[in-house]
C-alpha cells in the first residue's frame, strides 16, 4: 500500500515502514469465536456446540474476517452458543462434556485490552 500523508509533527522519514489496519467493513452484532474453537476437518471448517443436555453437537460454520485472536463467523453458530474451545479431538457428536470454568479471565476482555494497550504505541494517522 502507498499512501501520502501530512506530516506536521515530523513522526515519519521517508523510506520508514509502518503498520497500518484498514478498516474494510462495520459488522454490528456479528458473531466471534475464539480462532482455537474453530477447527478444519475434511468436509470444512467446524465447531462443536455444547447443548443444554451437556453433549456436543457438531456444526459446519461459514467464517468472515479475522479480527485479533477471533474469528467473524458468518453461519452456523448463534449468539449466546456455547462452544468447545479444547480437547476438540477427544469428541463426537453426542458425546458428554463438562464445563470448566475460566479460571477468574475473560479472553475477550484480556484481547481487548491487549490491542488497547498496542493502539496506545503506535500513534495512527486519520
Amino acid at each position: 500500500m502507498r499512501a501520502s500523508l501530512s506530516n506536521a509533527e515530523h513522526l515519519f522519514w521517508p523510506g520508514e515502514s509502518v503498520r497500518v489496519k484498514v478498516l474494510l467493513a462495520n459488522l454490528p452484532n456479528s458473531v466471534l469465536l475464539p480462532t482455537e474453537a474453530v477447527k478444519l476437518g475434511q468436509n470444512g471448517r467446524y465447531v462443536f456446540v455444547i447443548k443444554d443436555d451437556s453433549t456436543v453437537d457438531l456444526r459446519f460454520v461459514d467464517i468472515g474476517q479475522s479480527q485479533g485472536d477471533f474469528l467473524v463467523i458468518r453461519d452456523g453458530v448463534s449468539a449466546g452458543e456455547k462452544v468447545v474451545l479444547s480437547g476438540q479431538l477427544m469428541l463426537a457428536p453426542g458425546a458428554r462434556v463438562v464445563e470448566v470454568p475460566d479460571q477468574g479471565h475473560n479472553i475477550f476482555e484480556e484481547n481487548l485490552k491487549k490491542n488497547k494497550s498496542i493502539a496506545e504505541k503506535n500513534p495512527t494517522v486519520k
